[in-house]
């Protein structure tokens, strides 16, 4: 297992802050990937809580959830599941992002976030997609780790880990916090679809 916390580095650009349902945004992550034909056999499943609730920059989020799940399709088979699932307390909402995939061996796994770093092949992939990932989790001030293999019978599948501070809501939210939380915007769907993956 890996680990990537983050460094107390000021949040990057403020203004574009709101409240992410990161169920919401999950949805629109898999619709933009669906779009792809290669992603037709794999199954996304959705489980986040549509009350773990974040605060951050939505498209930026979002960009992290593409990367993660691009790659974890890109190492499933026909038919695999690439679930994601959230779990939270007071402070924190824990999101997971697991695939069935073969797994990342364990000789290379400190090395994942490494700028230009790829495990695919020449011309498939830059490197800089985790890179990315982790600048990102690391300006919501938050923080990122990886289980592979994930199951540890069959000794497959991968599972990233990604620790957000929850929104803190005071009581119940008001029509107009409702309003600032960033839904799904296929409008920046060509945008999203450009990020980079491992």
């Amino acid at each position: 297992m890996v680990s990537y916390a983050h460094s107390g580095q000021t949040r990057h650009n403020d203004s574009k802050s709101g409240v992410v349902s990161l169920k919401h945004s999950v949805d629109e992550a898999v619709s933009l990937l669906q779009l792809s034909h290669k992603n037709s056999q794999i199954r996304f499943i959705n489980n986040c809580q549509p009350d773990h609730l974040v605060t951050g920059d939505q498209q930026k989020l979002q960009q992290v959830l593409i990367n993660l799940m691009s790659n974890a399709v890109d190492a499933s088979g026909a038919n695999d599941a690439v679930t994601l699932c959230t779990v939270a307390d007071a402070q924190t909402v824990t999101l997971t992002v697991e695939d069935q995939g073969h797994g990342i061996p364990g000789n290379i796994q400190d090395r994942l976030f490494e700028p230009f770093f790829t495990t695919k092949e020449a011309g498939k992939g830059t490197g800089l997609g985790l890179a990315l990932t982790w600048n990102i989790i690391e300006e919501h001030f938050g923080s990122i780790r990886v289980e592979s293999p994930a199951n540890k019978v069959l000794k497959t599948g991968t599972r990233f880990i990604i620790a957000l501070p929850r929104y803190e809501a005071k009581g119940h939210l008001s029509n107009e916090e409702h309003s600032e939380i960033r839904e799904p915007a296929t409008s920046r769907s060509e945008s999203m679809m450009e990020g980079e993956a491992l």
